[in-house]
């Protein structure tokens, strides 16, 4: 199937402007250890420049969503991904709090409105029987861009200053050009799978559970809470610690390379065993996992802290198509409501663990966060299993015996 997914060219170009979308999300918090010492923030108000990220990319999306629905030109995604190149090349001219603030807002917006939109395009253009391989391969397109982003910042303030920055501008730029010219492909190909599902009728839609989605957003909210917090204070820990902007992107950028194997591995995973098994393990597992990493810092952040990525990622793509089960018929509200308020919405508590870290250092605030892992992993617990999926075997097992 994979090779099949690959040679649909209409679903590459969607993937690669997903790539470059995340790739400008990854940049900022490699880029805090330089706005510490050349800006005079601390941890508090980069806390804060994350909050305002977080907000502009979550709580906007179902607008953007809205909006997708209703007005679609091909010269959108590129126009998308070049808005949030532009802000994200601004960030090394920032003078201050306030400034950097408003441009990590205008960033945040492009990626919120780019996620629905090309979620709903990726959608598009396969077949049915392959949807969920080609959603989670566009997925991890995604995450890959996200895992290299602090790489490149790394490269780019280590060889120009801050002021590097400007190079993610005509990164972008030369990939909405490409992403451009490949348009006029995808709704071609969209075109070609409306036409072959237009004999399907419509029947009427079921109602959505909005109580049992409220439980699986406030899950994800959780963990998103815990990870992104990680993510966001690893640079600074590390540079506090002296160690080099290398050493700390790429440790960054190997523990969001390792998560996109566990949203891989997750969704294989529940195919088989079920969604529920793999969500409460994986939840319950990270625990371990994030107090390892967290004190035994050093060489041996590179044991744990791929390990813990893996495991804290396994149930993103379960908890999408969670939503979808949850809201049938309404596939693009429920990614956006997951996507926006579940996954990135996790960074409204970043700022506490900063205030905490300016308490009682890093160690001691970041070892908190098993608490809330914790929660995470009870209320994904209390969600009845057929939310999140069953597997093949539980199938298999759960189909009557043929009579004699």
């Amino acid at each position: 199937m994979l090779p099949a997914v690959f040679r649909n060219r209409a679903l590459v170009t969607l993937m690669s402007g997903h790539f470059s979308n995340d790739l400008l999300v990854g940049v900022l918090p490699v880029l805090y250890p330089s706005f510490k010492s050349e800006l005079g923030l601390d941890n508090s108000q980069l806390g804060l420049v994350t909050l305002g990220y977080a907000i502009a990319s979550s709580l906007t999306q179902p607008f953007f969503g809205y909006l997708s629905d209703r007005v679609q030109r091909r010269w959108f995604p590129p126009a998308i991904v070049l808005w949030g190149g532009t802000f994200v090349g601004l960030y090394g001219f920032a003078t201050g709090f306030w400034s950097l603030f408003i441009l990590a807002v205008l960033a945040g917006l492009a990626s919120a409105a780019f996620h629905p939109l090309g979620a709903m395009n990726a959608a598009s253009v396969v077949h049915d029987d392959s949807r969920n391989t080609a959603m989670s391969l566009y997925t991890v397109a995604g995450t890959a861009g996200f895992a290299l982003g602090p790489l490149f910042g790394v490269l780019f303030i280590s060889l120009f200053g801050l002021h590097g920055t400007i190079c993610f501008t005509v990164m972008a730029a030369i990939a909405a050009g490409l992403m451009l010219s490949q348009m006029g492909l995808v709704e071609k190909t969209q075109l070609e799978r409306r036409y072959a599902t237009a004999h399907i009728n419509d029947e009427p839609l079921p109602k959505a559970d909005y109580r049992t989605l409220a439980r699986v957003i406030l899950a994800i909210m959780l963990r998103s809470w815990t990870y992104m917090a990680i993510l966001q204070f690893t640079p600074l820990w590390y540079d506090d610690m002296g160690y080099s902007e290398f050493f700390f992107g790429l440790l960054v950028t190997a523990i969001t390379l390792f998560s996109a194997l566990g949203t891989l591995g997750g969704g294989w995973m529940a195919d088989r065993i079920g969604g529920r098994r793999v969500v409460v393990g994986s939840l319950a597992l990270t625990m371990p996992a994030m107090l390892l990493y967290i004190q035994l810092p050093g060489a041996g952040a590179f044991a744990f802290g791929p390990g813990y990525g893996m495991l804290s990622d396994a149930s993103s793509a379960i908890a999408l198509l969670a939503a979808q089960r949850l809201m049938p018929g309404r596939t693009g509200v429920a990614s956006s409501t997951i996507l926006g308020l579940g996954f990135v919405s996790g960074g409204l508590g970043v700022p506490i663990v900063g205030a905490m870290i300016d308490s009682v250092g890093y160690p001691t605030a970041l070892s908190a966060l098993v608490f809330v892992n914790l929660a995470a992993t009870l209320v994904a617990a209390s969600i009845p299993a057929r939310v999140w999926g069953a597997g093949r075997r539980r199938v298999a097992t759960e189909q009557p015996a043929p009579a004699v």
